[in-house]
């Protein structure tokens, strides 16, 4: 075949592939009008840098903005001297101190740090007992639950003294996170120094490791710009997400988690029993506070998960019953809020419109709840006081 040929007929091909997108285009702009990005930037905050001994930290001293890919938000973000998404103010040595670890839901991803479940619970906690500091160290101690411990064993229980630790424990991908960092060392079958196998820091922005799709920053844009106007790659892109949600390898809502999650889960439950043994040798409380996922909470979007893997396999409160139940046995307070955001959802939406992070309304309901807890641990302090001056 001749030269000329080969230029036809590959011509011939591309022009047939390129005809059959616009057509295909066409008919998932009529089909599948929505869940398209509002704006082509997937740019993370720049607000990280590398640690010693951790995945990332939040940058001291460093600020930026968030917009929703979907239009939902546009935040701004500012970290202040303590590397934490909070008010700059001196830690008070008089004051009582709450530290409230956790990932993106903690740190408030779609809200102001005013909105934050953590500032919500300060006011609360100041209206009712007075000379609280809480402490919002969400995305601080990096995103996982290894990640939490260390932080705290190395800098945060030191630096913030607080009485009580606030784990918000999100069911989605709490339990499976620490598969995503390697541990570089170890002391008694835990972390000492973790790197993340996810994410490296370019620019102060947490940037994907998967691939040549997040490597480059050209092939970033180029995907970002594609979610931003085609539908088909749109549709695309949500059809593999549905996919990597009902994965073996997440599959926290199954009656019988797999070989894989159950001895992930049993390395989990060991982390947070060394978690609570450390706060407790510094005379403090661990609470974990269990955050629903969103298609947790809407029926709607759990009949579409459940769909793809069957009724009768599931649990919807899987994940929320598993923790429960290691509060119980390690003697671990538990604040799990799932049934009272599954009926407050009802009338009041507590998550963004279309990002699976909390709104406001969902925040403030997280801080009722802890704050709940710790009026009890108080009242209960207050008896043993009681008892012992009678006595």
């Amino acid at each position: 075949m001749s030269a000329k040929n080969i230029f036809k007929n590959t011509a011939i091909v591309v022009v047939s592939v390129i005809v059959m997108l616009l057509i295909l285009e066409l008919v998932f702009r009529i089909l599948y009008p929505s869940g398209v990005y509002k704006t082509p930037s997937i740019q993370n905050e720049r607000v990280f840098s590398d640690s010693s001994y951790l995945q990332w930290v939040l940058k001291p001293n460093s600020s930026d903005t968030r917009q929703s890919p979907y239009g939902d938000y546009n935040i701004t973000l500012q970290i202040n001297s303590y590397g934490l998404r909070d008010y700059e103010r001196p830690i008070y040595e008089g004051a009582r101190k709450v530290l409230v670890l956790g990932d993106s839901m903690t740190y408030g991803q779609g809200v102001e740090i005013n909105e934050t479940y953590p500032k919500y619970l300060e006011v609360m906690l100041n209206k009712a007992f007075g000379n609280f500091e809480v402490f919002n160290g969400g995305y601080a101690g990096s995103h996982s639950i290894d990640s939490y411990y260390l932080y705290l064993k190395k800098e945060a229980l030191q630096k913030f003294s607080p009485e009580i630790v606030v784990i918000g424990f999100f069911v989605y991908d709490d339990i499976t996170d620490i598969t995503l960092n390697e541990w570089i060392e170890t002391e008694d079958g835990l972390p000492e120094r973790i790197v993340s196998k996810a994410y490296d820091i370019e620019e102060g922005g947490l940037v994907r490791k998967r691939g040549m799709l997040f490597k480059y920053k050209i092939a970033r844009d180029i995907y970002g710009y594609l979610l931003y106007k085609s539908r088909l790659f749109s549709y695309i892109k949500n059809t593999i997400s549905d996919m990597i949600v009902s994965s073996p390898k997440n599959r926290i809502f199954d009656i019988n988690l797999n070989s894989e999650l159950s001895i992930l889960w049993e390395k989990d439950k060991k982390i947070l029993n060394a978690t609570n043994d450390l706060v407790k040798s510094r005379n403090a409380t661990l609470i974990i506070a269990v955050m629903p996922v969103k298609f947790q909470i809407y029926d709607d979007m759990w009949e579409d998960y459940s769909s793809k893997i069957g009724k009768d396999k599931l649990i919807r409160k899987n994940p929320n019953n598993l923790l429960e139940n290691f509060g119980k046995e390690s003697g671990v307070m538990v604040v799990d809020i799932y049934d009272l955001f599954y009926e407050k959802n009802k009338k009041t939406p507590l998550f963004l419109k279309v990002d699976g992070h909390l709104n406001s309304n969902g925040h403030e309901l997280m801080a009722e709840e802890i704050h709940k807890k710790i009026k009890q641990i108080q009242n209960e302090k207050n008896k043993v006081k009681k008892a012992e001056h009678t006595g």
